[in-house]
Order: structure tokens, then sequence, then C-alpha cells
């Protein structure tokens, strides 16, 4: 995570070559847009909503607001379950444990919580001072300078496949009225065409908050689901691997790099345990075969 022009923090995880992809290069001039209330150069906008959603859904969710207020514009460490404790103190552990790990992983994947699109180089300023205002409130903002608006498209369906709820777009009109195209993304996919940009603002944090209690909830729920496999596990034989087992099984859960020798032992070690409970299966074949060789 980098900070770009303007002090914005910027998520570069899976939109770099997008990012190297539409950035406006000095060489290319930006096509001038007529001071309107709302921007006459509107195709690109309409050909993403054909390709990210029907049209007929589209339009029934987006709302433009030119036209209502024209004037107004680690050190490793172990998971230990307390067998000792009460069924229900260590069915809470358990759910803090794995709602704890979750929750690392998503943070560690998670995407920008908005990314703002400028058409060109002359919104850069105001592009970025957006991106400061919402960073304000608590978001992780990424700004994308289009060489031309043929390529926002393009850009939205990054966007949207990157999993940013939200876009905002800037074009030339937006900084005369000192106003912006809101797109959410997380849902039904809803237009806010030309919204002041206070408005705009607040609605974002306020479905920003709204998005991150659903993903939440979902957090809660995959957690709830592993305690109850983990418990479900307590009626089938256990074991407790080697210490230095354990610690390559956590290097890797980590996301670390593990070098092809410690490779080589998890994969004997689990090569191992699958011999081990194959025994088993074998040796009840193998006895009821000679019992009906006996027969």
């Amino acid at each position: 995570m980098g900070v770009a022009q303007g002090g914005v923090v910027t998520a570069k995880r899976g939109r770099r070559e997008a990012e190297a992809r539409f950035r406006s290069s000095s060489s290319k001039p930006s096509k001038p847009f007529l001071p309107t209330s709302h921007s006459p150069h509107e195709g690109y906008l309409k050909e993403c909503e054909d390709r990210l959603s029907s049209t007929e859904e589209l339009w029934g969710n987006v709302v433009d607001y030119s036209k209502r207020n024209e004037d107004n514009h680690e050190q490793c460490q172990y998971f230990q379950l307390d067998l000792t404790s009460g069924r229900d103190a260590q069915r809470e552990a358990l759910f803090q444990h794995f709602y704890r790990v979750l929750q690392k992983a998503w943070d560690r994947e998670k995407p920008s919580d908005c990314v703002i699109v400028s058409i060109d180089t002359n919104q850069r300023d105001y592009a970025t001072a957006i991106g400061c205002r919402l960073r304000d409130r608590g978001l992780v903002v990424e700004i994308i300078h289009l060489a031309s608006e043929s390529d926002f498209t393009r850009a939205l369906q990054d966007v949207k496949d990157d999993g940013s709820p939200f876009c905002v777009l800037v074009e030339q009109s937006n900084v005369k009225y000192s106003s912006c195209t809101v797109i959410m993304l997380h849902e039904s996919i809803k237009i806010h065409r030309h919204m002041p940009l206070e408005d705009a603002l607040v609605l974002v944090a306020r479905e920003l908050k709204r998005f991150s209690a659903g993903q939440s909830a979902g957090i809660s729920q995959r957690a709830a689901e592993l305690v109850g496999d983990f418990l479900a596990r307590e009626h089938l034989a256990s074991y407790s691997p080697p210490a230095s087992i354990r610690h390559l099984l956590f290097l890797l859960s980590e996301g670390k790099h593990l070098y092809s020798d410690e490779l080589g032992l998890l994969m004997g070690y689990l090569t191992t345990r699958k011999e081990q409970l194959q025994e088993p299966s074998k040796s009840a074949k193998g006895k009821k075969t000679f019992l009906s060789k006996q027969k």
C-alpha cells in the first residue's frame, strides 16, 4: 500500500497493471469538456451500464442530481484451547479465534473502499481533493486518471472485478459545480449522477458502514461454521504434530516463504499421516477377505 498524490492512500493489489494502463500521459492531450451541468460525453457511462448489468435494471437505480439542484452544485503464536473450561467457554474461545483469523485474512486481501476515476488530467486536483475528504472519513481510496474517456468502460469493469464497493467518477462539469457521480457496485448497481459533493461524501461513508456490517456478519457466520466443524472432530482420533511441523504449518498459513527442504518435510509428514489413516481400512479389508476364505 502506498501514498498517492495529495496523501491519498492507494490499494495496489489487484489493479497495478490497470493503473499503469489507464493513468494519463502528458504526451496525450485530454479531450475538452463543455462546462455544462452535465457532461455531453455520456456514451462511456452508458456502455458500462450495458456491460455490468441490463440497461432496464440500471436505469431504475440511476439518480441524476444535476436535474434536481443545478445551481448548488507477529511473532509466531499458536492457538491454545483450554480443555478444562466449560463447553460454552470453549465454544466462545474458538469463535473468537476463528473470527480473528478470518478478519485478518479479509483485511489482507481487502480491495480499496472507493476508487476515484477522473476522465483526464484537468480534474487531477479535484479528484485528489475528493480522495482526501474520503480518507478523512476512514476510507481506503485509490485514484485513477484515464488517458481518454474511451478507457472508462474497461476501468470500471476492473474496479468491479477487484471488489471495490464504490466508484466516484469525476468529469469536467463536476469541477465547476462541485459535484461527482457515485457508482455503487457491491449490490445491484446504482448510479447517482452529478451529485453535490457534500451529499456524495455522506452517502459513500454511510453506505460503507452498511457494507462493512454485512462483511462482519458474513465473517461471524463463517466463524460459527468453523467452530461447529472443530467440535464435531472431538469424537475422532486426535494427535499432536511435532513442534517443527506446527511451525512450518504456521508459516504456510501466513503465506511466508518456505524452502524446498521445508516443503519436503511437510509433504513427508502429510504422506505419513495419510498412510496411517489408510492402514486401519486396509487391515479391516484384509480381515474380511480372510474370514470369507475360511467359510
